[in-house]
């Protein structure tokens, strides 16, 4: 039994400094490794369609009009060329609906406040400009002909689809 208690009183010195050899061989090995980069091509293409699918952003509602009942208006704004594409239908209360189609160009900027951001549409060869406040990426307020502030009432906004 004496012999027993000296090999066991032996191992239980040995083993871990065994243990400590063992896993400090395994962090070299580790090092040894980490000087190469494999790419996860799943990851990558799941960023490049998020970056595809936010390229384009469509926006819907209907906002005032003076002489009819609203306009339909769809937005449709390329990020990645800073270009959009505006279709507004007219709604009349009789006869036909008048429906109108255009491209431009489009900037972001702070307005005068420092506080909200505007998004102002150029036509190409235009020069109807129209301004609209962001609220979010889910909202664009209309503005005044000035651009300075929003327009009042229940019909100015375009909602993101």
């Amino acid at each position: 039994m004496n012999r027993f208690l000296k090999i066991t009183g032996g191992l239980a010195f040995v083993l871990p400094i065994g243990l400590l050899i063992a896993a400090t061989g395994t962090s070299c090995n580790t090092r040894e490794d980490e000087g190469e980069v494999t790419v996860d091509t799943v990851d990558t293409d799941f960023f490049e369609q998020l970056n595809a699918a936010n390229a384009v952003k469509f926006y819907e509602g209907i906002l005032p009009c003076q002489d009819c009942p609203g306009v339909l208006t769809t937005l449709r704004i390329h990020e990645d060329s800073l270009t959009y594409r505006l279709k507004q239908e007219y709604l009349v209360t009789k006869g036909k609906s008048r429906a109108t189609e255009e491209n431009g160009a489009f900037s972001r900027s702070m307005m005068q406040d420092g506080l909200r951001t505007a998004l102002r549409l150029k036509p190409n060869g235009g020069s109807n400009n129209f301004g609209f406040q962001t609220s979010g990426d889910t909202l664009l307020i209309l503005l005044d002909l000035d651009g300075i502030n929003p327009v009042s009432g229940k019909n100015n906004s375009l909602k993101r689809r």
